[in-house]
């Protein structure tokens, strides 16, 4: 008897250390702060220029206890940079980096901006071209560009090198410079009414497959889902 009574004291226990672990974890303090990237495109008739705000948010553990998550959670609202060529082709800063650097949109951000001690308005290139010379910055800020040669079919998604040539642009057809700065203004939401595409993969990649991982043999549309063209939560 004893023994009985003393397990269901250790049950007891352990289920109110668990409890009192996950009461502790959700309550976390938040922090957020909005930036707007512009990319500049260079075209025989001039300079096309796009904006898109996005929101970034932080949570962390108020109280940490053994079942509390350790490193901070990071979600964005916001959109992709769009830029309508003049071949009629939309170019896309999209909300990742390259396929390995997923947290370019948003804990790579507050960190540079953190790392600057920047403030509102204040502009930064993540990438400049100058004078047809290319001066990339550390690759992880940069943000993936994507060209959809079919605005209609996501799944002809190109990824653009923007230390490449002009040929996949077309002729005369150039990035020419990628910036950043904080701001207070709005958040972007104009994407889903222009490609309503973006809804159908919300949980799926571009090349239409359901995975838990990227594949990184596949191209642009097997990196790519619904959520880095436009979200509301994007973890």
């Amino acid at each position: 008897m004893n023994r009985d009574i003393l397990l269901s004291h250790r049950v007891f226990l352990m289920l109110a250390t668990l409890v009192t672990s996950l009461l502790l974890t959700a309550c976390a303090t938040e922090d957020s702060f909005r930036y707007k990237m512009t990319v500049e495109v260079e075209t025989p008739d001039g300079i096309l220029s796009s904006s898109a705000v996005r929101e970034v948010t932080r949570s962390r553990p108020w109280i940490e206890g053994p079942f509390a998550q350790k490193a901070p959670r990071w979600t964005i609202e916001g959109e992709a940079v769009a830029i309508d060529l003049p071949n009629g082709r939309p170019l896309f800063a999209v909300l990742t980096g390259s396929p390995l650097s997923a947290s370019q949109p948003h804990s790579t951000m507050s960190r540079f901006f953190e790392d600057r001690s920047a403030i509102n308005g204040q502009e930064f290139d993540l990438w400049t071209r100058r004078d047809g010379e290319a001066k990339m910055g550390r690759a992880i800020l940069t943000p993936m560009l994507a060209l959809l040669p079919d605005p209609d079919d996501p799944s002809s998604v190109i990824e653009i090198d923007p230390d490449g040539d002009s040929d996949q642009l077309g002729d005369g057809v150039f990035v020419r410079r990628i910036s950043v700065a904080l701001t207070d203004k709005d958040i972007s939401f104009t994407l889903l009414e222009r490609y309503p595409w973006i809804l159908d993969y919300k949980n799926k990649y571009l090349d239409g497959s359901k995975r838990s991982s990227v594949d990184l043999l596949g191209g642009p549309p097997a990196w790519l889902i619904g959520p880095h063209f436009s979200t509301g939560v994007l973890k």
